[in-house]
């Protein structure tokens, strides 16, 4: 798209049509050969311009025409409590699961390392929402951040906002780049002190 400057994906926004017809024409496609649609694997479904152009709202309603559908979202957002009865009535119908990521509990580290996210417990009242509506959710615990999110008191305090909840967790370590610009000026201790680190990756799990 032409966009080399890593600021303008967030000042430049593109919005697709939602074409109806073709995208039930696509989810067909998908339930016959037994597919598993995505949304959110490249980009978040829920960016703030989704507030205004709905677009994936329109999505949803189009896989609603389709029963039989596998159907995952993955996001950040508070935006998709928005959509909560929608994705019930989904549910009714296809199998969907919704994957919220988070990375800490700490409101003032999650400022800094995710600044246009919003904060975590607005994250974790969007879960209860979809919760108690019926949708089937998931905690992402990701990216885990060495040296300042994997520690054993973060990993520990993380589940337990969803824990009177029956939903699926999941933990799956990332590690991100210290070679980045952007987190070499936010946390300039953290790239020469991750390349001497020799703390172990967290465990991959999961619990109910």
């Amino acid at each position: 798209m032409g966009l080399n400057d890593p600021h303008a994906f967030e000042r430049t926004i593109y919005v697709k049509d939602a074409d109806r017809s073709r995208l039930i024409g696509e989810f067909r496609r998908a339930r016959r050969s037994g597919q598993i649609v995505a949304l959110g694997t490249a980009t978040d479904p829920y960016q703030p311009a989704e507030a205004k152009f709905e677009v994936t709202r329109r999505v949803l309603e189009a896989a609603r025409e389709v029963p039989g559908l596998s159907l995952s979202i993955t996001t950040k957002s508070t935006l998709i409590a928005r959509d909560a009865h929608l994705l019930r009535e989904l549910g009714a119908a296809s199998e969907v699961v919704v994957n919220l990521s988070v990375t800490t509990t700490d409101p003032a580290l999650a400022r800094r390392v995710e600044p246009r996210a919003p904060r975590p417990d607005l994250r974790f009242a969007a879960m209860r929402t979809l919760t108690e509506a019926g949708v089937a959710s998931r905690r992402f615990i990701m990216p885990i951040l060495p040296l300042l999110t994997d520690d054993a008191a973060n990993l520990r305090a993380l589940p337990a906002p969803w824990a009177p909840s029956r939903t699926c967790s999941s933990s799956v370590p990332a590690r991100a780049r210290p070679s980045s610009s952007s987190w070499r000026s936010t946390f300039p201790a953290w790239s020469p002190s991750i390349r001497g680190s020799t703390r172990d990756p967290p465990t991959r799990h999961r619990s109910t």
